[in-house]
């Protein structure tokens, strides 16, 4: 065999044995990320410490085949969602924000809130001067039962008419007394009101409107 096929057959096989590896090469992949600790980490097959980071897949050359999808979009829409649901499920500022409009159309100025706490105030010091004058008359049937059995008190027998007047009395007078304090409390409860109406008037107004 001469020197020339010899040469010949070596160089055919150099060249199949570098395209071998070339092909190997060119096949070959590497994962890389970052991991949590902010440094970058490359294996064939991905790190440990890329679990459950974005992990992206690289050529022989470098060159990046493959990128995780961005979560930037899904972030956005997911918060979107997220405000839209915390709004709907946020009941106390639905009924504000109501509350402001009803606020804003029912009076121009804070003279009118004034007003509606007038003629709120007067209905209730007319119911309390009927239950006050109800009391008054209920304690006169009370006294006046109470007289006539001090006359059968000796006898020890007194009409049992006698005696259910006086407890029916007593009972008018105690249940008077507690809608007289009803009343009481309600007349603060209007007080209450409108000064927070004239409070939250102001603060979305800045001030007396004309």
């Amino acid at each position: 065999m001469s020197g020339k096929s010899i040469i010949g057959r070596l160089l055919i096989a150099s060249a199949a044995l570098a395209a071998a590896i070339g092909a190997t090469g060119a096949d070959a992949q590497t994962y890389r990320c970052v991991g949590k600790d902010g440094r970058k980490y490359y294996g064939q097959v991905p790190p440990p410490q890329c679990t459950g980071q974005p992990t992206e897949m690289l050529n022989s050359q470098g060159q990046v085949m493959h990128r995780p999808p961005s979560d930037s979009k899904k972030t956005d829409t997911t918060a979107k969602a997220e405000s839209a649901k915390k709004k709907a499920e946020d009941p106390a500022a639905r009924e504000q924000r109501l509350h402001n409009a009803a606020l804003l159309d029912t009076y121009a100025n804070e003279r009118e809130i004034e007003l509606a706490r007038s003629r709120a105030l007067e209905e209730i010091s007319r119911a309390r001067k009927e239950i006050e004058k109800r009391i008054d008359e209920a304690k006169k049937r009370q006294a006046k039962a109470k007289s006539e059995l001090e006359f059968y008190k000796g006898s020890g027998n007194p009409p049992q008419a006698l005696e259910a007047a006086a407890l029916s009395a007593a009972q008018d007078v105690k249940s008077q007394q507690n809608l007289l304090e009803h009343k009481m409390k309600e007349a603060d409860d209007i007080n209450a009101k409108y000064d927070a109406d004239k409070r939250r008037f102001i603060e979305l107004t800045g001030g007396e409107r004309k």
